[in-house]
């Protein structure tokens, strides 16, 4: 049955509030719409049956007791999903051959949940197992099996290579100088966004393909259906409602392809959702690295810093090199060391697929740590050895020409922000102190963070409506951030108008401003197109109450809605509005701000901790970040974002991970066996913009983007080093892990 698309969002639309009030009343009320809020009529449910290996072939596959189960609709298996020759290197709906173990091998269809679990237990599989690599090192011998099919002139596991040299590394550590070496483990982990992957597709009365899901990326949706399915993109509506989290995980196809699958092939409606199992075994998850790095010190400065980042990116990779790039351009643009080397590599695994361009953590991991080594073997501060050697502007240009990215159009303001940061959190008393005895020792650490904005570019569209108001179209995300409520502020405030004279608009790939980036752009990129847009319009505006009025461009202004002149006379946009849809020239406008227009995101991030050494439980006290930037109009956003980014780091830094055995079966699979931080365990967290005096601006003067996870992270890190006076390599830091670096390093009660 064809359903009417509504593209305001339903809630958003109603009420006669307005603006940011009227959103969050919208999301604590309940009131806002996710993808599994809609319930389409004659829907099916599907289930996907699993393989159990982590490498086979699909022999045979005996589904007639599922299909003879009544309200069982269809058995789809790879015989029903050929994948076209011009299909990407990417994943088909269903492959004759299983990459990792949850890998699917058929997709069920009924008309209810349950029945289509029961149906997809009644299918019967028989596999021929084959040889399985799941170690990276072990992926890139030449005797590897192979996971993927061999492409032109690369028969090997090795999904991408980036590797760049400045000055003689090998030369600088040759010398006269004390080499600092180590190797630093981070685990694959889960996205663990609270909403689970979930779509729903159907056929609209023109029997185009709708697909209302839970994506970051709309438009990439689009491209990778078109493309899989080999149906043209004209005929494809993806359709965003309120997505509750992503991080990443819902950047790439999961779900929709076996959805429009079932409902091309039975004119039905079809939904899938994830369990919780399958968001923590099968969804994809950040990948897994191991970082060996060397730093050469030679007469108290920092000569060489050579990295090694191998990463391991699963059964099917997307931009393993932008993974791998974005790791090179963080480490080695914030120091000025002269000799640099990265070698980065990603390799094939027979393990789940991971993460779109995650890439930064482990390397700035493994250079923040080292730096704390060699100032403790120095007996100098940590801040200190680092604001003698923080990155020029042309060491950043020098980087990215080595890389061919493009060069960050501004420095990051370092240290300011390690000033502030450190005036916040007490650095120099709690730094010389410490805690040294007793079982619970407190200690801080601290970190820079420097990410360069993700995404290719921000769009929005702004028009003006037949009643004054506007509708304001944006291709990013809408995860619960306050997005749409800056947009609209900030929309509101250069046009001269209430919030609620901006109508926010639903975010669909035929309404939406095109944005064919690899990963959902930023609040900082959309919010600057948004504000171009606004100003278009506005300039637009002014040139029609301009001519209505009979006056030049220069003798009127915007207020309250209206253009006025200076003898006072004025008209309304509503009127404008009219005049313009008579003449069939409606006043609207598209604006883009690009990747490139920006400069990087950057944070001095400090923690204090407590750690039980007789337990090796440790407890993240305090958080500080000093966010490059300048103030914000309203700084709530950002302030929301570190502080969700806190938790997430204080996660990552002590309990989050993928363990996998020998056979490649995931061993976590519910919350219970990997536990999330929750609100009992959220540090105070005080969030800085610096510079301090600056003006304030909505957007703030640079993005945010992964320093407020990342920095973190690196931070608590330090923290525990300094606190139990023992360095860990390997993330998470576990309890047990705590306790044995403790009593090796003579951490005693």
């Amino acid at each position: 049955m064809p359903l009417p698309l509504h593209r305001l969002r339903e809630a958003g639309a109603s009420g006669a509030g307005g603006g940011p009030a009227r959103m969050s009343v919208k999301h604590v009320t309940g009131h806002g719409t996710f993808a599994g809020d809609l319930r389409v009529p004659g829907q099916l449910h599907l289930r996907v049956v699993r393989s159990p290996h982590a490498h086979a072939r699909v022999s045979r596959v005996d589904a007639s007791a599922g299909r003879a189960l009544p309200g069982v609709v269809a058995v789809l298996t790879h015989k029903d999903a050929t994948p076209l020759p011009s299909a990407p290197r990417g994943r088909p709906p269903l492959e004759e051959t299983v990459r990792f173990v949850g890998d699917r091998v058929a997709v069920v269809a009924a008309e209810d949940a349950e029945l289509a679990q029961r149906a997809a237990d009644a299918v019967r599989v028989e596999f021929e197992p084959r040889p399985a690599v799941l170690d990276p090192e072990l992926a890139l011998r030449p005797d590897a099996p192979l996971v993927q099919a061999p492409s032109a002139g690369n028969p090997t596991n090795l999904a991408a290579r980036v590797e760049t040299a400045l000055g003689d590394v090998d030369g600088a550590l040759a010398g006269d100088v004390r080499v600092f070496e180590a190797t630093f483990l981070v685990p694959a982990a889960p996205a663990s966004a609270i909403e689970p992957h979930h779509a729903i597709t159907w056929l609209d009365e023109d029997r185009r393909l709708v697909v209302r899901t839970s994506t970051e990326s709309p438009f990439r949706v689009r491209q990778t259906l078109a493309e899989t399915l080999g149906i043209p993109a004209a005929r494809i509506l993806v359709v965003q409602p309120q997505v509750g989290g992503g991080f990443g995980g819902k950047s790439d196809v999961v779900a929709e392809d076996l959805c429009a699958l079932v409902t091309l092939r039975t004119g039905r409606p079809a939904r899938l959702v994830f369990s919780r199992e399958e968001e923590l075994t099968v969804a994809p998850a950040r990948p897994a690295q191991r970082v060996r790095v060397r730093v050469g010190v030679c007469e108290r400065q920092l000569v060489a810093l050579d990295l090694h980042v191998l990463a391991d990116v699963g059964a099917y990779a997307a931009e393993s090199a932008l993974l791998l790039r974005a790791a090179a351009r963080e480490a080695l643009s914030l120091y000025h060391i002269p000799h640099l080397r990265f070698l980065g590599q990603a390799a094939f695994t027979h393990r789940p697929p991971t993460l779109r361009g995650q890439g930064a953590l482990p390397a700035l991991l493994a250079l923040e740590a080292q730096l704390d080594e060699i100032a403790d073997a120095l007996e100098e501060d940590p801040l200190e050895l680092r604001l003698r050697h923080l990155a020029t502007a042309e060491d950043a240009a020098r980087v990215a020409a080595a890389l061919g990215v493009p060069a960050p159009t501004a420095p990051v303001a370092a240290e300011e922000a390690m000033a502030a940061g450190a005036d916040e959190i007490g650095w120099s008393r709690r730094w010389k102190t410490g805690s040294r005895s007793g079982p619970r020792r407190r200690g801080v650490g601290m970190a820079l963070a420097r990410h360069a904005v993700v995404g290719e570019r921000g769009a929005a569209s702004l028009r003006v409506r037949e009643d004054g108001s506007f509708n304001l179209f944006v291709g990013a995300s809408a995860t619960g951030t306050g997005a749409e409520a800056a947009f609209v502020a900030a929309a509101a405030e250069t046009l001269g108008v209430p919030a609620n004279q901006v109508v926010p608009a639903a975010g669909d790939t035929d309404s939406a401003p095109f944005d064919p980036g690899t990963a959902p752009p930023t609040l900082y990129l959309t919010g600057q197109a948004v504000q171009k847009a606004a100003l278009l319009v506005r300039a637009l505006l002014i040139a029609a109450g301009a001519r209505r009025l009979g006056v030049e461009v220069g003798d009127v202004v915007t207020e309250n809605g209206e253009v006025r002149a200076s003898d006072g006379r004025s008209v309304g946009y509503a009127a404008l509005a009219a005049d313009a849809l008579a003449s069939s020239a409606p006043i609207a406008a598209i604006a883009f701000h690009s990747a490139g227009e920006a400069p990087p995101a950057g944070a001095a991030v400090f923690a204090e901790v407590e750690v039980d050494v007789e337990t090796g439980e440790v407890r993240v006290l305090k958080l500080v970040a000093a966010l490059d930037g300048g103030p914000r109009l309203d700084p709530h956003p950002a302030e929301a974002q570190a502080e969700g980014d806190a938790l997430r780091a204080v996660g990552t830094a002590l309990s989050e991970r993928m363990a996998i055995e020998e056979n490649g079966r995931a061993l976590f699979r519910s919350l219970r066996d990997c536990p999330l931080p929750t609100a009992v365990d959220a540090p105070e967290v005080r969030t800085l913009f610096v510079p301090l005096g600056a003006p304030p601006t909505p957007f703030g003067a640079r993005p945010l983007d992964e320093v407020t996870a990342t920095g973190p992270v690196l931070a608590i890190v330090n923290a525990v080093a300094h606190a139990i006076g023992a360095r860990l390599y390997e993330l998470p830091l576990l309890p047990e892990r705590v306790r044995a670096a403790a009593k090796a390093g003579g951490a005693n009660p």
